[in-house]
Order: structure tokens, then sequence, then C-alpha cells
């Protein structure tokens, strides 16, 4: 494994990628090659993968609609 080619490889898929959700798997990917042969942080990049949607899906109503208001703006 190279790092600064796999570094270079997810820029530039970065640069492609179009949405959020793609973007985080990306990143996801670069640091579980990067940690292949550690298990308790390959462990921990399981876990913050789960936990991000968790955040987003627990926003209140009136807050979507706040955030969404102050993007049209």
């Amino acid at each position: 494994m190279n790092r600064d080619l796999d570094i270079q490889k997810y820029r530039n898929d970065i640069f492609l990628a179009n949405k959020e959700l793609t973007k985080k798997e990306l990143f996801k990917d670069l640091l579980q090659k990067m940690y292949a042969q550690h298990s308790d942080i390959l462990e921990l990049i399981s876990k913050m993968s789960l936990g991000a949607e968790t955040t987003v899906l627990n926003i209140p109503r009136g807050a979507k609609k706040l955030i969404k208001k102050q993007n049209n703006l």
C-alpha cells in the first residue's frame, strides 16, 4: 500500500463526487485502507460511520424548516 497514492486518489475522487454520502464513503474507504492492520481503529471507524446518520435524522421538524429557509436566502 502506498499512502501517498491512496491519498492522491482520494483527493481526485472527492473532487468528482457530487453527493455527501459518496464523499463519506470515500473517506471511510481511505481510513480503512490506511489502518487495515489496526482492528481497534477499524472498529472505531465503523462506529463513527454508524453514528453519522443518526444526528442528521434527529433534526427537529421546525429546525429543518429553518435550515431550508436559510439555504434559500
